[in-house]
């Protein structure tokens, strides 16, 4: 089974090059249509989603706002992948998250059902050089691992 890759609303370069090194080497790299670009409010990204054996998204927190001037955030987007997209409750999602959206991101999380990010990996910036990131990441596509909602560090 061939696994694909969607990008959903990708950081800059600053990011971008260390998630998306550590996932070629993980044997994942998405098709140019599969990257929707920055910008794209959540029903223009939602209304290009088909669920899919084998799908895996990449859907950074990166707050920002689409053309609109709308708040644009990946864990609003993940919450109504759940929740308004049948076919997507297991899809694994990755989701890397700055240290400047990680406190932002733990509060929303406290708003949410836990279970609708189950299959959530949170790819913390400080973590992105580790050794252990690419191990991670295959033992969390693999489902071998529960992944931990992101908790600002003390």
């Amino acid at each position: 089974m061939a696994t694909r890759l969607v990008v959903a609303r990708p950081y800059t370069a600053r990011i971008r090059s260390r998630v998306f090194g550590i996932l070629e080497r993980c044997g994942l790299r998405p098709a140019d249509d599969d990257v929707l670009p920055a910008g794209l409010s959540d029903d223009e990204v939602l209304a290009r989603l088909e669920p899919s054996t084998g799908l895996v998204l990449l859907i950074p927190f990166h707050a920002h706002r689409d053309a609109r001037g709308q708040t644009l955030n990946g864990l609003d987007l993940i919450r109504r992948l759940r929740e308004e997209r049948p076919g997507f409750e297991r899809t694994p999602v990755l989701c890397p998250i700055s240290n400047v959206g990680l406190a932002a991101a733990s509060l929303m999380l406290s708003r949410y059902d836990e279970a609708l990010f189950e299959r959530v990996l949170f790819l913390h910036e400080d973590e992105l050089d580790d050794a252990d990131a690419e191990r991670t990441v295959r033992a969390f596509l693999a489902g071998e691992l529960a992944p931990e909602l992101p908790v600002p560090s003390a």
